[in-house]
């Protein structure tokens, strides 16, 4: 047989709340202190506490405290931005700094201070030593896809670490940037005002000494500024691709 109140129930010799008692946490929980809901409900101030703890409601500090420990927070994390995910930000807060937050605290403080996650930047992250729970800074390197790409190419990421990686890495990024470099070589005829263009030194040499089906490679062409050859003059245009 069970005794009720407004916003507790008895179970045995114990009460716990019932649906009003929540729905007045619910709706108090931020205004009023955990002692005066206690109070209010005529419960312990532990069962108060449980209840808030599995609604994921946390007091936060106000005023000046609440700036001074948002500030900390951001402090710590701004390195960060943009390398790890939400979680992994907690693990760092929880880990190496002490600061437990909850869920919706850490995302109600990052997203207001407009640090993000690496979450649609289009970088896939490689770790150094390997282990993907060491999330220092130091044991983070950001790939384009690209670069991972490239990287799978000369060795196997997954069993490959530390000094090798990085040698593999330096190389990964040389072979793209290489491969998004376009070159353009453009000769004007002084005369004619005739254009021609080619994406090589060797193609713009063949075009403009061409004699009876042979080709003889115009060594006169520099790689950069302007090469004078007969009655034409060579520009070379160096353009980086998009990804």
């Amino acid at each position: 047989m069970t005794k009720t109140t407004l916003y507790k129930t008895k179970f045995g010799k114990v009460y716990r709340l019932n649906d009003l008692g929540k729905t007045l946490i619910d709706e108090n929980w931020k205004c009023k202190t955990i002692d005066e809901l206690a109070t209010i409900i005529d419960i312990s101030e532990v069962s108060v506490k449980n209840y808030m703890r599995k609604k994921g409601y946390v007091k936060r500090l106000t005023g000046r405290k609440y700036e001074d420990f948002k500030d900390k927070v951001v402090e710590t994390l701004r390195p960060y931005e943009s390398k790890l995910q939400f979680e992994e930000m907690r693990k760092v807060l929880n880990n190496k700094h002490n600061i437990k937050l909850t869920k919706d605290q850490l995302l109600s403080i990052v997203k207001d201070s407009k640090i993000e996650s690496i979450y649609g930047k289009g970088y896939i992250r490689v770790f150094i030593d390997g282990n993907k729970n060491n999330l220092d800074l130091d044991n983070i390197i950001l790939l384009t896809k690209a670069e991972h790409k490239a990287l799978s190419r000369f060795v196997s990421i997954k069993s490959t670490h530390g000094e090798l990686l990085l040698a593999a890495i330096e190389l990964a990024k040389l072979r793209v940037a290489k491969m998004n470099v376009k070159e353009v070589y453009t000769a004007t005829n002084r005369k004619t005002g005739q254009v021609i263009k080619a994406n090589s030194h060797t193609k713009i040499s063949r075009k403009l000494t061409k004699r009876g089906s042979q080709y003889k490679d115009c060594k006169t062409i520099g790689e950069n500024g302007e090469r004078y050859i007969r009655d034409w003059v060579v520009t070379r245009e160096v353009m980086t691709q998009s990804r």
